[in-house]
């Protein structure tokens, strides 16, 4: 009999631990176990609905109907929401296994949340669903952000925690970021431009903003509580926030601003080129002003080295292309000019006339000339053969190679064809290795 994974674990013997795994009965795929692996009672039906339910939205409510000591190894779990709320308690995630994908549907994107539970940290080696796009660890007393965090996030909540660091997240295409009641310090050199919603309040020790790049995608930016005195933006994420409506309510609502305090940002002077202009003010009470930093296009000489060379190389490649087209082309057009001149000189407008010659193209080589039989005043009659059949071949004289002659030899096969009709595989054959055959 296998051992159970669960045998080691820091918690009770009797305490519950949430499964997904084998050891859940195949009518029940999301089981309640014991460290002995032992079913425990349970609802099957209200445990799904309750890890399915949505608790990535701030109006979720947070009403802990299990309470777990553990989480282990969940990756029969089949729906698009894993979600919990332990109610303050602590919850063991040292079994933790993941889903290496969760479900994904048009009303519901692959989340995670795990709110007010005591995790105090994650283990490093920690591997979410390759396509989670929402994660929830609200007041979870996290000192670091998740390690391990998938390029798929959209929307992070964290709310509640002791983060001091968001570096990580700057690579992240987020949409929607809650980090209140934080441990902050400074935000520098973040760019979102997709964020819709930026919640800071109660980040007490929030001093300074710098470099953050937003467009008009964001639509909630929340800052009530905080030491914010320094901040620099550029033009676009001036005028992006300017659309916000200022607001006392820290609570997250569409096209509004939440703040309060004031933001003198006095370092603007520092920076070159740069303009202290006000951003929202309040009750006559709150006003805050920012440092707007023009955008600057780079020029040439600000590009790096190797930038500058891959351009020039791309530069001297187009000239070479556009040269070989060149040559190509004039080629092609003395090619046909000399084609169309060859013809003219060559011919002298016999194409057209020619034409009676069709019926049976052969090539000389093809033709076995036995005996001459006849001889006119342009041609000459000789028995011969094609292909194992005995024919007539009718052929210009050696010295009757003019144009005139040879209209006067077409003009006599024309009228041969005409009034003495043959079938058509005898009639005259135009051997086509010179214009005298």
């Amino acid at each position: 009999m296998t051992p159970c994974p669960y045998s080691s674990l820091a918690i009770a013997d009797d305490a519950a631990i949430l499964a997904a795994d084998d050891n859940c009965p195949l009518t029940s795929p999301v089981c309640l176990l014991n460290k002995q692996c032992f079913l425990r009672t349970y609802n099957y039906r209200a445990l799904v609905e309750m890890l399915s339910a949505d608790y990535t939205e701030l109006s979720a409510q947070t009403v802990a109907n299990y309470s777990f000591a553990a989480v282990g190894n969940v990756t029969n779990y089949a729906n698009a929401t894993l979600g919990f709320d332990c109610g303050g308690g602590y919850v063991d995630l040292t079994k933790l296994v993941l889903p290496k994908m969760l479900n994904s549907t048009r009303a519901s994107r692959p989340s995670i949340a795990m709110n007010r539970c005591k995790l105090r940290s994650l283990s490093p080696t920690i591997v979410w669903p390759s396509n989670l796009e929402s994660l929830s660890l609200t007041d979870g007393q996290l000192s670091v952000l998740p390690p391990n965090l998938p390029p798929t996030l959209r929307m992070i909540r964290l709310g509640g925690n002791y983060i001091q660091d968001i570096t990580r997240l700057r690579t992240l295409p987020l949409t929607y970021l809650d980090l209140r009641g934080n441990a902050l310090t400074s935000l520098q050199d973040m760019s979102w431009p997709a964020l819709t919603c930026l919640e800071l309040s109660g980040n007490s020790a929030l001093q300074s903003i710098k470099n953050l790049k937003l467009t008009n995608a964001i639509d909630y930016f929340g800052a009530v509580n905080t030491a914010l005195g320094d901040i620099s933006i550029d033009g676009t994420t001036y005028l992006a926030l300017r659309r916000l409506v200022p607001s006392l309510v820290n609570f997250v609502q569409s096209g509004v601003a939440s703040f309060n305090g004031n933001v003198a940002s006095d370092s603007c002077g520092a920076i070159n080129d740069a303009a202290l202009q006000p951003l929202w003010s309040l009750e006559s009470m709150y006003k805050w002003s920012v440092c707007v930093i023009p955008i600057k296009t780079p020029s040439p000489s600000d590009m790096p080295p190797s930038s500058q060379q891959s351009r020039n190389d791309w530069v001297v490649v187009a000239v070479a292309i556009t040269a070989l087209l060149a040559l190509l082309g004039t080629g092609f057009v003395l090619y046909i000019r000399r084609r169309r001149y060859a013809e003219v000189e060559t011919s002298d407008g016999l194409a057209t006339e020619l034409d009676v010659l069709e019926p049976i193209r052969i090539s000389i080589r093809d033709l076995n000339y036995v005996e001459k039989l006849n001889e006119g005043a342009f041609g000459e009659i000789w028995r011969g053969s094609l292909r194992g059949r005995a024919v007539a071949i009718k052929r210009l004289l050696p010295n009757r190679g003019s144009v005139e002659d040879i209209r006067s030899f077409i003009a006599e096969l024309e009228l041969m064809n005409r009034y003495v009709p043959v079938p058509a595989d005898r009639r005259f054959a135009r051997c086509c290795v010179d214009s005298t055959s």
